[in-house]
Order: structure tokens, then sequence, then C-alpha cells
């Protein structure tokens, strides 16, 4: 199992990308120094999403970080992913765990639901909306701090915010005592990707 540095965690959204090459997106965001790349592809077809992943699977295995698919654990299988990354209305946590060794991230509604999590074996939990996002508008109302802070408190695995975050928020964000951040809109719309990815980091 490759080692993991959960502390920047880039989203590649097809829909936020629009037109834009999503290659050089993804070399842009590894350049930068993230620690994981997640596909999210919900304005593509399966096909279009595999060959995608396809393409992108070479560079991040070059860079040595994984490559999760949004959703779709028989896509992830199909392709030979690193990992996937599940909401509470796709395929359940022990059905998944039972059928993928690789990594399995999960959004969790709330601390129960995180706890549950944790003991069905997820590797890290993605837990927002931090902060108010145009990214994912069935997102919810956002957590802020102390809705953050809870979770990260109930749970033993990584604990990684989501949603809203920018450069204005990340240091109160990583004050609550998350693993990392996962970013989508402040990198993917950033001028320059690969420095927004390096001030993420120096936060």
């Amino acid at each position: 199992m490759m080692q993991i540095d959960w502390r920047l965690y880039a989203v590649l959204d097809t829909a936020t990308l629009g037109l834009r090459d999503p290659l050089t997106m993804t070399a842009a965001l590894l350049a930068g120094g993230i620690g994981i790349l997640q596909l999210r592809a919900k304005n593509l077809t399966v096909r279009q999403t595999a060959q995608l992943a396809q393409a992108i699977l070479p560079l991040t295995r070059i860079a040595q970080i994984p490559l999760l698919i949004n959703d779709d654990l028989g896509l992830a299988l199909a392709l030979g992913a690193d990992g996937v990354h599940l909401g509470v209305d796709d395929l359940p946590l022990d059905l998944a765990r039972a059928s993928f060794k690789g990594l399995i991230g999960y959004s969790p509604e709330g601390v129960t639901d995180a706890q549950r999590a944790e003991k069905l074996g997820v590797d890290y939990l993605g837990v927002g909306p931090f902060a108010a996002t145009s990214t994912k508008l069935d997102a919810g109302a956002p957590l802020g701090h102390a809705g953050l802070r809870a979770i990260v408190e109930a749970v033993d695995c990584p604990v990684l915010a989501i949603g809203g975050i920018t450069q204005h928020n990340v240091a109160e964000v990583r004050a609550c005592g998350v693993a990392g951040i996962v970013v989508v809109s402040a990198l993917l719309n950033a001028t320059n990707p690969t420095q927004a990815c390096r001030e993420f980091l120096a936060d």
C-alpha cells in the first residue's frame, strides 16, 4: 500500500473543468504536490469516465499518489483504480469492503453514521460541507467548526474536510484537527492551479 499524504486531496470534477483539458489539469495538480486525486465525472457517461481514468492513471502512478473513482465501485474495480469514494446513496459499505481491497472513502451524515462507517472499514471520511459551496448543490447546510470537530473527535480514521474551503478559511479548517482538506473549485478555477496547491500546503 502506498504511503498517503492526506493534507491536500484534489477532486478533478469534470463539470467544474468544463472545456479545459483534464490531463493538463491533472499534471498541474500533481506538480503542486497533491497527495490524492479523485475523479468525479457526473456529466460524463461511464464509457467516457473509464477512458479518462485510463488516461489519468499513468500520471498518478508515476507520481505515486492514489487515484480514486467517485461513486462507482464497479468502475474502480474494472480500471484497477486505487480507491473509490462512496456516499450514503451508493453501494453499502459492508458490500464494498467485502469486494474491494483498495481505499474506500465515505461521506457520512453526522457523527453516528461516521462511527458506523469506521466500524465497516472505511479508510477515511470526507466530511462537509465546511462552508457554503457551489460545487455540490445537494451538499446540505454547512457544518462549521462545531460539526466538523464533533466528527473528528468521534472517530480514529482520517477525517478530511470538504466544501467551500479556500485560502481564506483553510487555517481554521485545519485547526479543527482534520487530517487534510478536499478542494475542488479553489484549485480547478485557480489562475495557476500548481501554485494554488502549494499555497494550500503551506498553510
